[in-house]
């Protein structure tokens, strides 16, 4: 009877040791598990947390935006301002020149065609077409003058077989003037102006330079007629022109042949004349 009480007495412990065993893996597998949940519930709350993050540091950066274009409009407010300010007194600037140029329009060889802002347009009409020419000054940011030189309306219609010739001038006079006038408008759209005050004086300059050659071109037509001169092209310099005369002596028993050249300075330089070589006398 002992013997089977201790016996019953073993086994009830090994129950009991099992019993614990199994409730101690439980309370380690209930545990585990907890955490395992409160893990993800961890990593939950901070994928919320980064993604509020990320939508704050949007609205952020949307403000800082909207706060820079705000800074920006309020910059080019204040500049349009200075620029309407400006232009207000250009504007009266203008109209008043505007008003002394036209006192006088019609006095000289030119006329405006067009007055802006930041442009003036000039055209200067000459005893014929080919004395004639136009000229855009246009006002760039630094404060400087460009000029713009072109052909004139009445050259164009000319040179498109609508202009009627009738001119006192020659055909070789007048390719003189095309070509003087062609390489004056090449110089004036390399010239920069200072300053707007100095587009009188380039007007005076071009209306002197435009007068000047029309002298020119009534001094040798009149050579022309009075000694049979001849203006031709240097073949030797395309950019200047020669002019043939031929003198007679009161007797008419000797006629000399002369080579004029008309360069780039005539007629504020030394002629060059040519009368060596094959020079005709005749008695």
């Amino acid at each position: 009877e002992i013997q089977r009480q201790i016996k019953r007495s073993v086994e009830i412990q090994k129950n009991l040791s099992t019993i614990s065993h199994q409730a101690v893996r439980k309370a380690k597998i209930q545990s585990f598990q907890q955490k395992e949940d409160e893990k993800k519930e961890i990593e939950e709350t901070i994928r919320q947390l980064e993604a509020d993050l990320a939508k704050a540091d949007l609205k952020l950066q949307k403000k800082k935006c909207e706060h820079n274009e705000v800074q920006e409009l309020g910059q080019m407010t204040e500049e349009l301002s200075a620029l309407e300010s400006k232009a207000s007194g250009n504007r009266l600037l203008a109209e008043s020149i505007l008003d002394q140029v036209r006192s006088i329009e019609g006095t000289a060889n030119w006329k405006l065609l067009c007055v802006e802002e930041t442009r003036i347009s000039v055209e200067f009409v000459g005893s014929v077409s080919e004395l004639s020419l136009c000229i855009d000054f246009i006002e760039i940011e630094s404060g400087l003058v460009t000029c713009n030189a072109y052909d004139s309306p009445e050259n164009m219609k000319r040179t498109l077989g609508k202009y009627k010739r009738n001119s006192k001038f020659s055909c070789s006079v007048l390719s003189f003037f095309s070509d003087k006038v062609r390489a004056f408008r090449e110089d004036l759209k390399k010239l920069t102006l200072k300053s707007t005050s100095d587009i009188s004086t380039t007007v005076r300059h071009i209306e002197w330079f435009l007068g000047r050659l029309d002298i020119i071109g009534k001094e040798i037509s009149m050579l022309e007629s009075r000694y049979s001169g001849k203006l031709q092209r240097n073949p030797d310099n395309v950019s200047s022109y020669q002019f043939e005369l031929i003198l007679t002596s009161k007797s008419k028993s000797k006629v000399v042949k002369a080579l004029v050249e008309i360069g780039e300075s005539y007629p504020f330089a030394a002629l060059g004349i040519d009368l060596s070589g094959d020079i005709p006398i005749n008695d």
